[in-house]
């Protein structure tokens, strides 16, 4: 398997590292979703997370498969929140619907 990198230059300030506040950046300009994976639509997103409980508007959800669940299988959750996007693998997309 390969994976597409990309390089990000001018890191933006974080927040501190509380439970809420994780590493989110306090301003961040959208990057649209076909510039990192030139297939996906042209989405808007303006942030990242692998927890449902900490998803803002705009958000790409990673669901990933965890000790007890996958977290795929809250795609709809984190949809529900504002993810705009869910970046998994082949196991995660069978369980998100996707």
């Amino acid at each position: 398997m390969t994976a597409n990198v990309v390089e990000v230059a001018g890191l933006p300030e974080v927040v501190g590292v509380g439970a809420r506040d994780g590493l989110r950046p306090r301003r961040t300009a959208p990057v649209s979703l076909d510039a990192l994976v030139p297939s996906a639509p042209p989405v808007p997103i303006t942030g990242v997370t692998l927890d449902t409980r900490l998803v803002e508007p705009g958000d790409l959800f990673v669901g990933l498969p965890g000790r007890n669940h996958h977290g795929a299988a809250f795609a709809a959750r984190a949809a529900e929140a504002g993810a705009v996007a869910l970046l998994t693998d082949p196991v995660g997309a069978g369980r998100s619907g996707g």
